[in-house]
């Protein structure tokens, strides 16, 4: 198994790394968490914060939709109002016919559990689902996918109080699909499903005090759950925070923690459940988005690590070699990634939750 940690960085050429844009907070958001979406050239992702002071939520800042392009530059597409849109977006956007979709993680309604929204490329906005929680879920997270007419995703908490699967229409009727038990099969999913062959797959960062260190499971649209791997810790892995990436039928995937180097893991697992450490990252290097496979590599992102404790872009290959493209250095260069990749034309594009000049997060890219 290779250590990422033993490995030297590659040396970054001049113009491998490029700061796009660095986010000022008011009116343009601040602290991008989720991977963006390319849509004809142009990028368009949720800041968590910014946009302007609501005073429904005491003077907090309620979030962004926004979007940058080459030519244009970054534009604000929508600043969250709390009620009745939401507040808050953690997850990324998708797209749907020429509509952006996508969840609030609070705000919508009188108890303010988050929403299921879409919103047009000039800023319309409308509802599809409020949640009101516990029963339907609470503070969704993960984001979206759309399979056959209908949305799918989850939520942190709520249903039976560690989360829920659900489905929305596009007219906005929601039902729950299953709802996490005890911890057993599975508690606090926050990253996004994936489809394959007729069954979702995801992962479940929590579990119960015996099996605390989170499960991959399958799930039928009709809301049959079952656990196919419950992560061990060591040297396994401990907390998925993000969801699988399909390469080639086999789903690879990060653990946030439980490497053999103190840092978190990337690893494979086929439908089975037949899962197998495919890299061990180091200290403090906590992979929090998913991974994205280009040219026969995993790319993603650390939290943590690198040469400042800022955060980096990593390579893996699929026989566990593995290389440091870029180490960020903060605060100019952004600092602490949290979300996905997304590769344009050869080159990969992320954000950073923190860094640039206000510290409120850039948006970046690298050669890979």
């Amino acid at each position: 198994m290779s250590q990422l940690g033993t490995l030297p960085a590659r040396r970054v050429a001049p113009d491998s790394y490029k700061l796009l844009y660095i986010f000022k907070g008011m009116p343009d958001g601040a602290y991008p968490l989720k991977r963006l979406l390319n849509v004809n050239g142009v990028l368009y992702g949720t800041a968590n914060w910014g946009g302007q002071p609501n005073r429904q939520s005491g003077g907090e800042q309620t979030g962004t939709v926004f979007k940058w392009s080459p030519s244009g530059g970054e534009r604000t597409v929508h600043i969250f109002q709390d009620f009745p849109d939401g507040r808050n977006p953690v997850a990324g956007l998708i797209n749907v016919k020429g509509e952006l979709y996508g969840t609030t993680e609070y705000g919508g309604g009188p108890k303010h559990r988050g929403t299921v929204y879409k919103v047009s490329a000039s800023g319309d906005e409308s509802v599809l689902y409020r949640f009101s929680g516990p029963r339907d879920g609470m503070d969704p997270e993960g984001g979206l996918i759309y399979v056959n007419g209908l949305f799918y995703g989850t939520t942190v908490f709520g249903g039976l109080a560690v989360g829920t699967v659900y489905s929305v229409s596009l007219s906005g009727t929601h039902k729950v699909l299953y709802r996490f038990k005890n911890g057993l099969d599975g508690a606090e999913p926050s990253g996004n499903l994936i489809y394959r062959n007729g069954l979702f797959y995801s992962t479940a960062g929590g579990g119960d005090p015996y099996h605390p260190n989170g499960v991959v499971f399958k799930m039928t649209p009709s809301g049959v759950e079952n656990i196919i791997y419950r992560f061990k810790g060591e040297p396994d892995g401990s907390g998925p925070l993000a969801g699988l990436t399909d390469v080639n039928g086999e789903f690879y995937g990060t653990t946030g923690f439980g490497g053999t180097k103190l840092g978190g893991t990337v690893y494979k697992i086929d439908t089975s459940g037949q899962e197998s450490v495919v890299y061990s990252l180091p200290r403090n290097s906590i992979p929090q988005g998913g991974l994205i496979y280009v040219n026969g590599a995993l790319y993603g992102t650390t939290t943590y690590g690198g040469t400042a404790n800022h955060g980096t872009v990593f390579k893996v290959t699929l026989d566990g070699k593995g290389t440091i493209v870029y180490s960020f250095h903060g605060p100019s260069d952004g600092r602490n990634p949290t979300g996905g990749l997304i590769d344009v034309n050869g080159r990969l594009y992320g954000t950073t939750s923190r860094g640039g000049a206000t510290n409120n997060g850039t948006l970046f890219s690298v050669s890979p």
